[in-house]
């Protein structure tokens, strides 16, 4: 299972879907969100703040969700501003 999860999402995708693409892609192959996360080490909380926006990915694990779900990666804020 640990390889066909490699194999929907890679190292390096760089498709840049958007959440909503990548909750239809997840469900198009028989997986729930919770399930991907499991699989991939990370948890459905974690995925799901990421996938909500709560949480930008721009670090930790965060970032390496984005990454292996193919989201477009947010740019960094210049310090000092909101």
């Amino acid at each position: 299972m640990k390889t066909y999860a490699r194999a929907l999402y890679g190292k390096n995708n760089t498709a840049n879907l958007t959440p909503d693409e990548v909750r239809a892609s997840v469900r198009a192959r028989g997986m729930t969100i919770a399930g991907w996360a499991r699989i991939n080490g990370f948890t459905s909380e974690q995925v799901y703040r990421v996938l909500t926006g709560k949480n930008k990915g721009l670090y930790g694990k965060a970032y390496a969700i984005v990454v292996k779900l193919g989201l477009p990666l947010q740019k960094k804020a210049a310090r000092g501003t909101k």
